[in-house]
């Protein structure tokens, strides 16, 4: 499997605690840091905003200028590209502020429900639960609305001669469940045939916060819907769990390949 290096974007647009697939919105009346780790194995998943707009309640722009606040929250993978976008937003609508934070599509969606975001950045589809949640808080369906793809990545340092890997292995590695059968669990570089002096050392697990959407997409399909073991360490955003795997080359984990240059 060819290598692949994550290269951060330094977004041009105002971000409440930085990090970074699809949009949810509402309606309103007025360097190379990666390239000590190399990837495994990818999912996809598509990026899209929900929005709480239909598309019939969209207008012609108003003779007036329009004026207030814009606030989108939700999914890592999709913060870099939506500064871009709220850029050239703010160009034609100059009056509006907006501001984007990225606590993880999770976050995000409950957010959008309670009220204190317009849009959210969403990673994963809105689930029936939420859509009714939000059907009896506004009387009408949030709109989905995907504008790209992701695709989650699983990492080790370069260090590591591993080359590849299957969903079954995973689950034996992140999982205390093991529902994707996987009879016992992988616990050593051993249990897969890496020789050297990894050989013999424990495998250390890394992952992204439980309230983001890949981490969900995640469990869905490595784990099969399973849990993560307990010595699972969840670390907020691509950056933290970039310095783990340079530093630990003893360990193996996943992050959105968003920002995954194509070197």
């Amino acid at each position: 499997m060819q290598a692949g290096k994550y290269a951060p974007r330094t977004p041009s647009y105002k971000h409440e605690n930085p990090k970074q697939t699809g949009i949810i919105m509402k309606k309103h009346y007025h360097s190379d840091p990666f390239s000590r780790v190399k990837y495994l194995i990818t999912c996809l998943a598509i990026l899209g905003f929900t929005i709480t707009a239909h598309a019939d309640d969209i207008k012609e722009s108003p003779a007036i200028p329009v004026q207030g606040r814009l606030v989108l929250t939700g999914s890592v993978a999709l913060s870099n590209l939506v500064s871009y976008l709220a850029q050239s937003f703010s160009d034609y609508n100059p009056l509006i502020s907006v501001t984007i934070a990225d606590p993880g599509g999770m976050a995000g969606l409950d957010a959008l429900i309670n009220g204190s975001a317009d849009m959210v950045l969403a990673s994963t589809q809105i689930t029936e639960q939420q859509k009714q949640q939000f059907q009896d808080r506004y009387g009408y369906m949030p709109k989905f609305i995907p504008i790209a793809k992701d695709a989650l990545a699983v990492y080790v340092n370069n260090l590591n001669s591993l080359s590849s890997i299957t969903l079954q292995e995973l689950d034996g590695i992140f999982s205390s469940t093991y529902r994707c059968g996987e009879a016992q669990p992988i616990q050593s570089w051993d249990d897969m045939d890496v020789k050297g002096l990894l050989a013999h050392r424990q495998i250390h697990v890394y992952g992204l916060t439980v309230n983001t959407g890949a981490s969900s997409l995640f469990r869905q399909k490595a784990l099969c819907g399973g849990d993560f073991k307990k010595d699972f360490q969840a670390l907020t955003g691509p950056d933290a769990i970039e310095l783990a795997l340079t530093s630990d080359y003893a360990g193996i984990g996943f992050v959105n390949s968003a920002l995954r240059s194509s070197e």
